[in-house]
């Protein structure tokens, strides 16, 4: 449903996606991103990666939903 392309800086998304699913799938690949400029994707390898993804996205997702003032504070606080 999503793919990263590190270099490039390109994700690229299923247009056919609900808006719920495009949206995880946005930061599953955010993360994926992430992963990879802090070096964790080498220590943890492809498959652990994923996992940790698949994990974290979902959650960090609903978090960010359900906390619009943290959210606020968090990209406010430059």
């Amino acid at each position: 449903a999503g793919c990263t392309n590190n270099e490039q800086l390109v994700i690229t998304l299923d247009a056919a996606l609900h808006a719920d699913a495009l949206a995880e799938t946005l930061l599953h690949e955010m993360l994926h991103c992430v992963a990879e400029f802090t070096g964790v994707d080498d220590d943890l390898g492809a498959d652990e990666e994923e996992k940790v993804v698949n994990r974290l996205a979902p959650v960090l997702l609903d978090v960010l939903r359900r906390n619009p003032k943290l959210v606020a504070y968090l990209v406010a606080a430059a």
